[in-house]
């Protein structure tokens, strides 16, 4: 009976461990997809603020910005 008991706790044990592996690469995929949202946002922003730039005829310090 015991050596029934733990094997029950072993299969259990694996599919804990799926489900969790799961879970986590579920959890890293929302972070990432809001993360790339929030980079495309970004990224509007620098490209309106560089055309407002360049519509006011302020020029921008060369550091990478164009």
């Amino acid at each position: 009976m015991e050596k029934g008991l733990d094997e029950q706790r072993q299969q259990s044990s694996v599919f804990e461990g799926t489900r969790d592996k799961h879970e986590d690469s579920l959890k890293q995929k929302l972070k990432e997809d809001r993360l790339y949202k929030q980079i495309g946002h970004l990224k509007v922003e620098v490209d309106f603020l560089k055309d407002s730039c360049d519509q006011l005829g302020v020029t921008l310090p060369e550091d990478g910005l164009r």
